[in-house]
């Protein structure tokens, strides 16, 4: 990871004592990273940090056998939907049903996953997700603005075709006086207008 003058902030959702030192070990070993971790044992505390403390963090580490929440999934999706489009890298176990759990949150939208106590891959996995999270955050402004500029044209648009329109209209009415000998709504009003002031 190229050095950064910001530190990375992180929140780290996890109940495992170990998983927590480890981590930290892990991060304090590329001397390249900058970061400060908010450490949180429980899920409900963890959302709290993002609802109540307004922590705008550039990652969450969400362990998904946290011991306060029986179903993996359900506390995966609590957690995407709090985070608000911040990036989430999960941790799992090894064995099929894990790997299967993995998958599954994947497929939702993790960043990446870790499998528990090997997190010697942790620096690139916060580096390819903040990379992609940016690159996300340009399209979706490259889509804004194509949005915005092509609600622009069709203004324009509709302006140039309301002018036109009333062009037409006008032309036509001062045919249909040409061809009734002079006489049209509009120029009877102007007539009488003219017609006052005298």
């Amino acid at each position: 990871m190229k050095p950064s003058q910001e530190n990375i902030k992180i929140l780290f959702i996890c109940d495992n004592e170990t998983d927590v030192i480890t981590m930290k070990l892990r991060l304090e070993s590329h001397k390249d990273i900058l970061f400060y971790i908010w450490h949180c044992l429980t899920l409900a505390e963890g959302i709290s940090y993002l609802h109540i403390k307004k922590l705008r963090a550039d990652i969450i580490i969400l362990d998904l056998e946290l011991k306060d929440d029986q179903d993996p999934r359900a506390t995966y999706r609590s957690m995407e939907l709090a985070a608000e489009g911040v990036p989430i890298i999960v941790i799992t176990g090894t064995g099929s049903q894990q790997h299967a759990l993995a998958s599954f949150v994947i497929e939702l939208g993790a960043a990446d996953n870790m499998i528990r106590g090997e997190f010697q891959g942790i620096a690139d996995a916060l580096e390819f997700a903040l990379i992609r999270r940016k690159i996300l955050i340009e399209k979706e402004r490259k889509s804004d603005q194509a949005l915005q500029e092509n609600k622009n044209e069709n203004t324009e648009r509709e302006r140039i075709s309301d002018e036109k329109s009333l062009k037409e209209r006008q032309e036509h009415q001062d045919n249909l006086a040409m061809f009734m000998g002079g006489y049209s709504v509009t120029n009877s009003a102007a007539k009488n207008e003219e017609d006052k002031r005298k």
